[in-house]
């Protein structure tokens, strides 16, 4: 899982020791799924999953298993 995350966010399979990633928040209310910007290393998280910690876990897993790798855009 953590390697799918790793490419899902930065297009590569490895990260060189002084690459670093960074968290951002999406606001956007119409977006339920995590999104990458890899020529940046940034991930950004929906804020919109107000219901359970379920629901935002599942968008998860989805976004990793069907989001473009290291692209990360649907």
């Amino acid at each position: 899982m953590l390697h799918t995350m790793l490419v899902f966010i930065t297009g590569c399979q490895t990260l060189q020791s002084v690459e670093k990633m960074y968290v951002m928040f999406n606001s956007d209310h119409k977006k339920l799924y995590l999104e990458s910007d890899s020529c940046f290393n940034r991930v950004h998280l929906p804020l919109c999953h107000n219901n359970t910690y379920q629901e935002f876990y599942n968008a998860c897993l989805t976004s990793l298993e069907f989001g473009g790798k290291g692209y990360g855009q649907f």
